[in-house]
């Protein structure tokens, strides 16, 4: 419902197609967020939620060790990641297998 309603309302600022989240300020209306913006959004929603170590980076690392848990091959994560050298990044240990 929240959802919803809010496209609903979208609508109004921007007919447009592209990025789901638009600012409705003067200065930047109804353009698409930047990555700062989001990372502030992130933020306060992580200390308002008491989640203080909570930011964009986590959803990503979350993402990523998700693939490696379904066994999915270092250079076909770092693919999917964008890294053109995996072991730069110091996530390449083994992930410990569950049973």
């Amino acid at each position: 419902m929240l959802l919803s309603d809010y496209l609903a309302h979208r609508a109004t600022t921007s007919r447009a197609r592209g990025p789901i989240f638009l600012p409705e300020s003067r200065r930047n209306h109804a353009q698409p967020l930047s990555l700062w913006t989001w990372s502030k959004v992130v933020r306060r929603l992580a200390l308002a939620s008491g989640v203080e170590r909570f930011s964009t980076h986590t959803t990503r690392h979350l993402c990523l060790t998700d693939l490696a848990r379904m066994v999915w091959e270092l250079h076909a994560i770092a693919s999917f990641a964008g890294l053109r050298r995996p072991r730069r990044c110091g996530h390449t240990e083994p992930l410990p297998t569950s049973r």
